[in-house]
């Protein structure tokens, strides 16, 4: 973890998404759902999709972030473009019914269409 944790001090993305899954769900360190928000933060605003993907899903839900569709969908939104299938999914979901977003048919199903593309499947 200490690694870990230097990796992301000094700016490496992929090792503070890292820290915040380890922080989130308490395996190796005592959880702390803060410190990992912090930490995906950090990730996020240095482009790393996967972070984007997860605040997405935390504004979503509303745990541990508040509720805020439309800040998920600009999250779901980011990480999709970057490539990430079920963010492409959730761009559909949240299009289709409005969620977050105005409602477009059309494009949440090239949205479904991309995810689709790229192996991802609903169940």
């Amino acid at each position: 973890i200490g690694l870990m944790k230097r990796l992301a001090a000094s700016g490496m993305p992929s090792a503070a998404c890292g820290m915040a899954y380890i922080l989130s769900c308490g395996i190796l360190a005592e959880e702390d759902e803060e410190a990992a928000v912090r930490y995906h933060q950090q990730a996020a605003s240095a482009g790393f999709a996967q972070s984007m993907q997860e605040i997405a899903i935390m504004h979503y839900l509303g745990d541990p972030l508040p509720q805020d569709a439309a800040a998920a969908v600009r999250y779901y939104r980011q990480a999709a473009l970057l490539g990430l299938s079920q963010s492409m999914f959730m761009m559909g979901e949240c299009l289709l019914s409005g969620e977050g977003i105005a409602q477009d048919t059309a494009s949440a199903l090239g949205w479904f269409a991309a995810a689709g593309e790229l192996g991802h499947c609903s169940e």
